[in-house]
């Protein structure tokens, strides 16, 4: 179980670093850190064989972070969209 709590761990320790790019010019590394926490977060709930819908809700809103994160309609478009999907996941528990 280390692997699992090490990248859950890893995600949070990203998460905490990304709050120091908030403020930064848009950027791929800027978009990157944002992302991944949640993408990390997402792996660890496959690594501990989660639920279907809480993995697809995680991918989904990882998705949704990297298409907000960038700079146009269609990427915000994007992220909308997946977003969505993912809080649709969240309605889903019978997957």
């Amino acid at each position: 179980m280390i692997i699992p709590n090490a990248i859950f761990i890893l995600g949070v320790v990203l998460a905490g670093l990304y709050l120091k790019f908030t403020g930064n010019p848009t950027s791929w590394l800027r978009s990157i850190l944002k992302t991944l926490p949640v993408a990390l977060f997402a792996l660890a709930a496959i690594v501990y064989q989660g639920p279907v819908w809480l993995i697809l809700a995680l991918v989904f809103s990882a998705i949704g972070d990297l298409a907000l994160s960038r700079p146009s309609t269609k990427w915000f478009l994007t992220g909308m969209i997946a977003f969505a999907a993912a809080h649709m996941g969240m309605f889903s528990p019978g997957l």
